[in-house]
């Protein structure tokens, strides 16, 4: 009977050893569990859904609709240039003026001839009329007094246009000459731009040409102007599509004023067609590749964009090392 009791004990004994054995091998493994990630109410965004616009995408470069290159009419040595590339200029304004000494010498003795040819017509209009000379002479009289007249304007002309003025009120965005340079006619001097309307010329599907017509409204977006959206319209398209990209090239109008924009920039633009699309609206930190970290049932779930739900709960800010499946606790 002893020897029963002292087997029972053994066995008891050897049980509770297996057992606490047990217990200091699962120590350890609990130790190494990864702990739940941290965050506050702020680092977390509830999705909601908003309505926007739908359209045709486009995009150019957004330059100055009306640009003029001024040239010379004449040739010869310019004596002086009033203005740099960059200025403002009004319609009118003087640019640039040419030495008009050989337009001058040249007016001087076209005015001369013509004071000549002026006395001989007039006596040969008196003789023709007195049957004193013949018809032929009148009238070649008449023609070289009539060539007289047309030198002394066209050299006045000339001389108009040693003084060359801003054909349209705007910018100076090119100079291609100097103080004392000497030009010939057709010389490019400068170029002016109306920056007070800004044109974007861009290209869409010849499928979509259907949904345009002039005056439809256009919103726009720079990079150089991050989070200013700009309005325009649609100004004309092309009536006929590109043979081989079988795109339509769009103009769009953009009121610029108070020339605070600059031209030469790239916009991309949306053309308003009526219709609305509905998306979910997040914080632009909270996504990541096209994704966002949706916090649901205490971990991590890597959701699209636009498979997002409104009413779930996104991470703001995800960190580099976020996984999908990791634990969290959100404190309130």
């Amino acid at each position: 009977m002893k020897n029963t009791v002292k087997a029972i004990s053994l066995l008891a004994a050897l049980a509770a050893a297996a057992c606490s054995g047990s217990d200091a091998q699962e120590t350890p493994a609990q130790a190494k569990a990864p702990q739940a990630l941290q965050l506050s109410a702020n680092d977390v965004a509830v999705v909601t859904m908003q309505e926007s616009a739908a359209g045709i995408r486009i995009t150019g470069s957004l330059d100055p609709a009306d640009v003029v290159d001024v040239k010379a009419q004449v040739g010869g040595q310019l004596t002086r240039v009033n203005v740099e590339r960059g200025d403002a200029v009004r319609a009118g304004q003087l640019l640039a003026t040419i030495d008009a000494a050989t337009q001058q010498a040249q007016s001087a003795g076209a005015r001369a001839q013509l004071a000549a040819a002026e006395r001989d017509f007039g006596a040969a209009e008196m003789l023709f009329k007195a049957g004193a000379v013949a018809e032929r002479d009148y009238v070649n009289a008449r023609a070289a007094r009539d060539a007289a007249r047309a030198q002394v304007t066209q050299i006045g002309q000339s001389i108009a246009h040693t003084t060359i003025e801003a054909p349209q009120g705007g910018v100076v965005t090119a100079k291609h000459v100097s103080d004392g340079e000497v030009i010939t006619p057709g010389t490019e001097l400068f170029s002016i731009a109306d920056t007070r309307r800004l044109e974007l010329k861009g290209n869409i599907p010849a499928s979509d040409i259907g949904q345009v017509r002039v005056g439809q409204k256009v919103t726009l977006t720079l990079e150089a102007y991050p989070g200013r959206v700009l309005h325009g319209r649609v100004d004309r398209f092309d009536p006929v599509a590109d043979a081989e990209t079988r795109q339509v090239t769009v103009y769009v109008t953009v009121d610029n004023g108070n020339r605070e924009l600059v031209g030469g920039l790239f916009a991309t633009g949306l053309i308003e067609t009526g219709q609305t699309i509905t998306s979910p609206r997040v914080p632009e930190s909270a996504v990541v590749e096209g994704s966002v970290f949706e916090v649901s049932g205490g971990s991590v779930r890597k959701v699209a964009i636009g498979d997002v739900r409104a009413g779930e709960k996104v991470i703001v800010t995800p960190a580099p090392e976020l996984k999908e499946g990791q634990r969290v606790e959100v404190s309130r």
